[in-house]
Order: C-alpha cells, then sequence, then structure tokens
C-alpha cells in the first residue's frame, strides 16, 4: 500500500464516491416502482408473510440477526406498504445527499441500511449478484467518505480495499467459468449460445448473435484475457493498473451493448475509477470538472479515524479469505470459521462473485395464457421478456424489471420457482392492481381473467434469413404445458 499515495488518488476517489451515489439512486428508484407488487400486502410475495413464519419459531428473536432489517419495525408497527415506501424514498433521498456531497459518508451508511433492509427479506426478485455488489462497494465508501460534513483525506487502505473487491469480482467471474468444466468454455462455443439465452436480451443482442463463430471464440478468448489475467494487473504500477482500468471499463460497455445487465455494469464501471490517479484524470478531463473537483476541501484524518481505517481493511480483508476460503476449501471443518461466516454472511458486505459459471444451452420461456370462457385463449404480454414474436426486444438498463427477471430463472427450473409462482398466478387472477402495474399488459383493461394456465416454449433468435422474410426476431416451439386451466377458486 505504499505504492497508493492518497492524495494522488482524490479525483478517481472523488468520482467513485459520486458514482456510488448515483447507483444507489438507480437502484432505489428502480425499486420503488416495483415494490408494492413485489412486496407488499398484496404483492407476489408480501414481506408480511415472512415475518409471520420467522415469528412463529421457537427461537424468532434470533432472527434478527440472520435477517438484518429495518422492515422488522413495521412487523412490530403495523404500518403496512407504507414502511416499503418510506425505506425507497428515504434511499433516494440519501442518495442525493450523497451525489451532492452533504455529510456524504453518513448519508451513504443510511444508503447501505436501507438497501440491506430491502435485499435480506427481498429473495427471490432482490437475491442478484449486483445487489450484493452494490451493498459490498457502499459499505467501503462510507469509510473512504468519512464523516464529515464534507470529504476527509483519503485512504490507502481503503483503497486497497476497493482494489481487492474488483480484483475479486473479475478474477472469480473468470475462475468459475472453468472450475465448472462447462465444455462451451473450455472450447470457446459460449459466446455463440450466451446472447439468446441470456435473460433479457435487447435488439442489439440479435445483432450480436449473427457474428461468424470464429470471430466469437476469438471475443470469448480475450474475455478470458481480462478476467483471469488483466485483475493481477491492479497491483504492478500504475501504467498497468490504468491499462486494467480500461480494459474493465471497455469490457462493461461491450457487456452493455450485447444485453441488458441492470446497473451491474455501471457499478463495476464505478469501481474502476480510483485505479487512475490524479495526473491521468488532468490530462482527460475537461477543464470545468477538473477545477470543480479540485476546488473541494480535504480535511485530514485524524489519529482515531487513521486508526479505525486501517482496522476496517485489516478485518475486511481477513473476512473476504474466509468467504472465499469457505467457497473453495474445507473451512466448513472449522467451527470457528463458519461460525464467522455464518455471522457476517447476511450483512451482505463480504461476498463472493462469479457470473454465468455454466452457460445456459437454450431458452426456455414461461408463457401466460388467460382466458375468460376456458375456451378462447390469450397470452399475457409482459413489459419486457420475450412473448410475442415480432416484437422488438427492448432497452431497459439500468433499471430492473426484477419479475421480467426472475421469470428467467423460473423458466430453468419451473418446479423449484413454484413457491412464487402460485402467488403470482393467484394475483393476477384476482386482479391485483400492483401485481398488474407490474406486467402492465392490456389484457387487464375489462378485468382479471376467469382462467389462467403456463404454457412452456422453447425460443431462440431468428436467422437473418429468416427475419427477412418474416420480421420476427424470435422463433419458438412449443414444449408442453405447465398447468391445465386454473380459476381463482384452484389456486386458494
Amino acid at each position: 500500500m505504499k505504492n497508493l499515495p492518497r492524495d494522488n488518488f482524490t479525483i478517481g476517489s472523488r468520482l467513485f464516491l459520486s458514482g456510488i451515489a448515483m447507483v444507489y439512486l438507480i437502484a432505489f428508484a428502480s425499486l420503488w416502482l416495483q415494490v408494492e407488487g413485489l412486496f407488499g400486502s398484496e404483492g407476489i410475495m408480501p414481506i408480511e408473510r415472512y415475518f409471520d413464519r420467522l415469528a412463529s419459531q421457537e427461537n424468532h428473536w434470533s432472527y434478527i440477526l440472520h435477517y438484518p432489517s429495518l422492515l422488522w419495525l413495521d412487523h412490530f408497527l403495523k404500518l403496512g406498504n407504507t414502511a416499503l415506501h418510506l425505506i425507497c424514498g428515504t434511499g433516494l433521498i440519501c442518495s442525493l445527499m450523497a451525489l451532492f456531497n452533504f455529510y456524504r459518508g453518513i448519508s451513504l451508511l443510511l444508503c447501505w441500511l436501507l438497501y440491506l433492509s430491502l435485499v435480506t427479506l427481498g429473495s427471490p426478485f432482490l437475491s442478484f449478484q449486483w445487489d450484493n455488489l452494490l451493498l459490498e462497494s457502499g459499505f467501503l465508501a462510507i469509510w473512504l467518505a468519512g464523516f464529515r460534513r464534507q470529504d476527509q483525506q483519503l485512504s490507502s487502505f481503503i483503497l486497497f480495499l476497493l482494489y481487492l473487491l474488483l480484483f475479486r469480482l473479475m478474477f472469480f467471474s473468470g475462475y468459475v467459468k472453468l472450475a465448472s468444466n462447462d465444455p462451451v468454455w473450455w472450447n470457446l462455443t459460449a459466446l455463440s449460445l450466451h446472447f439468446e439465452t441470456q435473460p433479457l436480451p435487447h435488439a442489439l443482442s440479435w445483432y450480436f448473435h449473427q457474428l461468424p463463430i470464429w470471430f466469437l471464440k476469438v471475443s470469448t478468448a480475450i474475455m478470458f484475457f481480462i478476467e483471469l489475467v488483466v485483475p493481477f494487473f491492479i497491483f504492478l504500477g500504475p501504467r498497468l493498473r490504468h491499462t486494467a482500468g480500461i480494459l474493465f471499463i471497455g469490457f462493461m460497455v461491450m457487456i452493455t451493448l450485447s444485453g441488458n445487465y441492470t446497473f451491474f455494469n455501471l457499478l463495476t464501471i464505478v469501481l474502476c475509477l480510483p485505479l487512475f490517479d490524479n495526473s491521468l484524470y488532468k490530462l482527460r478531463l475537461p477543464g470545468g470538472w477538473l477545477t470543480f473537483l479540485q476546488k473541494q476541501n480535504y480535511s485530514i484524518p485524524g489519529k482515531y479515524t487513521g486508526l479505525i481505517q486501517k482496522v476496517i481493511c485489516g478485518v475486511m480483508v481477513t473476512l473476504a479469505l474466509i468467504t472465499e476460503g469457505h467457497r473453495w476449501l474445507p473451512f466448513g471443518q472449522y467451527p470457528v470459521v463458519s461460525q464467522v461466516y455464518s455471522f457476517v454472511r447476511p450483512f451482505r458486505s463480504v461476498n463472493t462473485y462469479g457470473l454465468f459459471s455454466v452457460m445456459t444451452k437454450t431458452r426456455p420461456e414461461i408463457i401466460f395464457e388467460l382466458s375468460t370462457d376456458g375456451k378462447d385463449w390469450e397470452e399475457l404480454k409482459f413489459k419486457w421478456k420475450p412473448v410475442r414474436l415480432n416484437e422488438t426486444p427492448g432497452w431497459i438498463q439500468p433499471h430492473q424489471p426484477r419479475l421480467d427477471w426472475q421469470l428467467w430463472f423460473a423458466a430453468l427450473d419451473p418446479r423449484s420457482a413454484g413457491y412464487w409462482l402460485s402467488p403470482l398466478m393467484t394475483r393476477l387472477l384476482d386482479g391485483a392492481p400492483a401485481v398488474r402495474a407490474l406486467v402492465g399488459d392490456a389484457a387487464f383493461a375489462d378485468g382479471p381473467p376467469r382462467y389462467l394456465r403456463l404454457a412452456y416454449y422453447d425460443y431462440r433468435f431468428t436467422t437473418s434469413a429468416e427475419r427477412a422474410d418474416t420480421g420476427a426476431w424470435w422463433h419458438r416451439e412449443r414444449i408442453d404445458y405447465l398447468t391445465g386451466p386454473v380459476s381463482l377458486a384452484d389456486t386458494r
């Protein structure tokens, strides 16, 4: 850490803190639009039902530590949906305060606590790796910002933790692909499947899918280089560190152009900003931005603040080793290690990472069919997930339509998703307004349907010739029906 003079990273660190605040703002705003339909009293997975189940356990007080959330107050005060809206609204305000550097450390602490409160109890709709990544990077941002009215002078120890987080994110994303022994990663053909089988493609994804196989193999090899080799550049001096930042940012931009990945790519780009020192920013930033960033005051961390930052660094490195060791090594045989891991895991501030370890080879889709008489059926058109063949796949990022995303996972294993698919069917049949808002389909214009059934299809992108002939983006074949006609009485 001696090669990380903190005064040389003030601009990149300040941009990082502003970026984290911006990502929090996006995450809270995106979730606020959906929170009542997902977790409200008339939503798919009401939070109160979760609390009722936990409170019925014999030692239910211990669950407060296992499920750390401000929503426990709602369980006792009975605020209903108001609590969900208060958390999202307060998170939005705190994000803005952090963005404009007003008691930034305190604002980021509140953002972390509020977002953790939702993620803790938000399964399956808030169980994505980028939710945990936002909490971990947001937790480190608290200690980088400090608790004064304006930012304190930066800590090389916290910078090191940010570098370590970026290293773990990128390296293990590559490592898990090879460790899974999935042949399509080893023979470099994974991208020939990825663009059409990813959760929510957009229109550009179709064009990426049409690229020649040799180009996709070369791209896969480059991806492995970026994920497995380039992360080590972070710790090998300024030039290689800058190279790593540029390659990571370029990689995230390409992922953004090839599919809808919510705020994940933006968050990873924000994590790359502290890799660049002041000298590089002075060469590249417009003069007005540079003047604004350099005018803002820094305060020197006091004796105890510096000590706290060093302690945080030591604790976080130790917890990162325990967390990764628990995943890859037989650490579970050691009770103390397992107890530490079990204690810190619910706070989601030291996590494991690794996306697409096994490539999805096909694209099954669950299609909801509605009927008023059980004879004539109409397909339910979701806002973003593929249903109609001629409809252009939409660009939605950085917003995440969490129901549409989770339906992709449900199609891969419908039986395991039954615990929330059944409540979803019930809410659609009884016409719950909050759930209808998540779908936004005109099929509800005349009221809720009397019957609903789930059809199971195999989707694939059309070829260039097929699209030229039909105008369709998708081709599909029906596999089977997951259910027969279901009425509201059946679901109850």
